[in-house]
């Protein structure tokens, strides 16, 4: 009888309790996906914060150049 247990890493849950950079690499292309899929112009954008840390977001097209910021930590969206 083989006693070893395997510990799947690729659950949903292991994506949310995990780090903000696990989750960050999970959602940000499922949110791009979701917001190409309703026909959206999106993008997935990595840049740093004014600290130095890395940082990524998601960036939405629109007309006229106007772009829509999609910020995955908070959940807030900032239209320029």
């Amino acid at each position: 009888m083989n006693t070893h247990t395997h510990t799947n890493k690729q659950t949903p849950t292991h994506f949310v309790e995990g780090s903000r950079e696990i989750r960050q690499n999970f959602l940000l292309p499922w949110m791009c996906s979701l917001l190409l899929g309703f026909g959206l112009d999106a993008y997935v954008c990595v840049g740093r914060l004014r600290n130095g840390a890395g940082h990524m977001w998601v960036v939405t097209r629109g007309a006229f150049f106007s772009t829509t910021h999609w910020e995955p930590s908070t959940g807030e969206c900032a239209a320029l």
